[in-house]
């Protein structure tokens, strides 16, 4: 895996193969990968990202020579529209993806692209306090813990691809897309607090964030996914 990153873009290289057939994986054999960060037009509110994937794909399983195996030419176009009300965030966007597929599911030497359009909203605000704690125990140097507490939610849409996925080979996720009408809430929390750095300042440093989240699909009315990702970092 060779990586490169820029100011305006990050470009991957990945070579995976099967070295032992004991596994099932997925061979890539070459990835290549081009992404653009969202970059701004001119002095406007509107934002571009742009993502580009070739992958050459071979699904082998185990025991077996046979598998899968299809060339892909993945293409994802995001437009962005910055807004704030107040102390809120407001973020529409609208994406395209065209995906190229050599073969279709049967594995026959049949060319597809598959199209998909993504509407969205994104809304999120922040608010944060500091509390005058002070720990000089343990090994802990901690003064004042300042904690932010950022709420967002969000809403996508996508209508049934142009191809379904049963009619494709699936190898990851990129397959296996679907419609969907979500919407999903997200309750970050960060902590922070300042400590005597090397030179006898206080520098500013995260101890802790915890982000509960849960997400709902619209078409259904049922409850998609929840959880919670925490990380602890008391000491540097």
């Amino acid at each position: 895996s060779v990586i490169t990153a820029q100011p305006e873009y990050t470009f991957s290289l990945l070579v995976r193969e099967r070295l032992d057939d004991f596994f099932v994986v997925v061979e890539r054999s070459p990835e290549l990968r081009y992404d653009t960060h969202n970059r701004q037009f001119v002095d406007t509110p509107f934002y571009l990202r742009q993502e580009v994937q070739f992958s050459n794909l071979k699904k082998q399983f185990a025991f077996s020579n046979d598998g899968l195996n299809v060339t892909r030419v993945d293409t994802n176009h995001t437009l962005s529209y910055a807004a704030r009300v107040g102390e809120v965030s407001i973020t529409p966007h609208v994406g395209t993806r065209q995906t190229f597929y050599s073969r279709n599911a049967d594995g026959g030497e049949r060319d597809l692209v598959r199209g998909t359009f993504d509407p969205g909203v994104d809304i999120s605000t922040r608010f944060y306090k500091i509390y005058d704690i002070y720990i000089k125990s343990l090994g802990l140097d901690y003064n004042q813990i300042r904690h932010i507490f950022s709420p967002s939610a969000s809403y996508n849409y996508r209508p049934n691809p142009t191809v379904l996925r049963t009619k494709l080979q699936q190898f990851d996720t990129l397959d296996a897309l679907d419609k969907q009408n979500i919407i999903h809430f997200d309750f970050e929390n960060k902590f922070q607090t300042k400590e005597h750095n090397s030179e006898g300042g206080l520098a500013m440093r995260e101890i802790a964030r915890i982000d509960p989240f849960v997400d709902t699909d619209l078409h259904t009315g049922r409850l998609r996914n929840a959880g919670m990702r925490v990380e602890l970092r008391p000491y540097t």
